[in-house]
């Protein structure tokens, strides 16, 4: 039985499981999971840049964002006005006008280290149950700053609410460190 003899499914049989035919579901998969893989890593980018957000998701994000003239965008901006204050007393005069408006402090750790450097002691204690909070919420990032900060208010306050909130933080980095071993 010659190729004549055979029927033209069988011929498109043997065409499809040639190894010369590219497969267009497979590629098109492999192009997707590439694609997807992309996407991903960019995703994953964002969420550790803490801020510099990439091109692709920008709109997104605006769509996510607080309605403009909620509290909580006003929260927001006033959170933008902390991260824009230049030097201790610009600072310390935007935290000030922060606590006054009564938002709940931001989950950024660099603006709460800045903020544990307030001349305050009420703030700082305020600060420092924040960031209690903060660690049974999550991992800590930024503990070499913290601990350096904390070491001063140990030395600095008297307050003893204060000492129990360093312990507290102290005993979250600890456990936190060893649990990355």
């Amino acid at each position: 039985m010659g190729d004549d003899d055979k029927s033209w499914r069988d011929i498109d049989r043997e065409r499809d499981t040639s190894s010369h035919v590219r497969d267009d579901d497979s590629s098109a998969s492999s192009r997707e999971s590439r694609a997807e893989s992309k996407y991903k890593k960019k995703l994953d980018q964002l969420f550790e840049s803490g801020g510099d957000v990439p091109e692709e998701f920008r709109d997104s994000m605006e769509d996510l964002g607080p309605e403009e003239g909620t509290e909580e965008a006003r929260r927001l901006e006033e959170i933008d006005e902390l991260r824009e204050a230049d030097g201790f007393q610009e600072f310390a005069k935007a935290v000030n006008v922060y606590m006054s408006k009564g938002y709940r402090l931001p989950d950024d750790e660099n603006l709460l280290v800045r903020m544990l450097d307030h001349p305050d002691h009420d703030i700082v204690r305020d600060v420092l149950e924040h960031y209690v909070d903060l660690s049974e919420r999550r991992e800590l990032e930024r503990i070499q700053p913290l601990k350096s900060r904390m070491s001063t208010l140990r030395t600095m306050m008297d307050d003893t609410r204060c000492h129990e909130l360093l312990d507290d933080i102290e005993e979250a980095i600890d456990e936190q460190e060893s649990a990355g071993l």
